[in-house]
């Protein structure tokens, strides 16, 4: 190789250093929210199966009020391009007006699109 080719071929893999230096990677910005808050609600129990018969055993009628927490978390991009991923986490108590606690616990995963 001369070394006019030579030197062609240094500075252009010089020249092209600082170019390829100033690309910026860029990593999507994602916004937390939380959504919790206290909940209220009434269960009702139809039919008369075996949850039915244990209730009533129990001392229980068909309606049973619930209150709790409800933990949900939602995390969405920040341009709101995409859709938003949610984990709820929900512990509610029945029961109270029989003088019983009865728990409940449920926990979800999901995805929210935008429209």
């Amino acid at each position: 190789m001369s070394l006019r080719k030579f030197a062609v071929v240094f500075f252009s893999f010089i020249i092209s250093f600082p170019t390829y230096s100033q690309r910026v990677e860029t990593i999507p910005q994602l916004k937390e929210r939380n959504l919790g808050g206290p909940r209220l609600g009434l269960t009702y129990v139809h039919g008369n199966g075996e949850l039915f018969k244990t209730m009533k055993k129990n001392k229980m009628d068909r309606l049973v009020s619930q209150f709790g927490w409800h933990f949900e978390y939602q995390v969405s991009p920040t341009a709101a391009q995409g859709p938003s991923f949610v984990v709820q986490f929900i512990p509610l108590f029945g029961g109270v007006e029989y003088g019983k606690i009865v728990p409940s616990l449920t926990t979800a995963f999901g995805i929210r699109f935008l429209n």
